[in-house]
């Protein structure tokens, strides 16, 4: 979870996006605002910067930073 949320958090800051909090909770597109563009730049960012490869067409079921967290480390303990 660590790493997903500062990765998170970072692409926010280097694109000069405002949040109030970060957390488990936080929904994607309505509390950080992020628009579907701006979700899959995020997607294609966390990819770079943890070294996994999301599947696009999986994160429309995505809705929480915690989701994406599971998905993550789903994903990872697979790989």
């Amino acid at each position: 979870m660590v790493l997903t949320l500062k990765a998170i958090k970072n692409y926010l800051e280097d694109n000069g996006l405002k949040y109030k909090k970060l957390d488990l909770l936080t929904n994607i597109r309505t509390d950080l605002g992020l628009d579907s563009l701006e979700v899959i730049d995020l997607l294609i960012y966390l990819e770079t910067e943890l070294d996994i490869e999301l599947e696009i067409e999986e994160m429309y079921s995505i809705n929480t930073i915690g989701d994406l967290d599971r998905y993550i480390n789903n994903h990872q303990s697979i790989s």
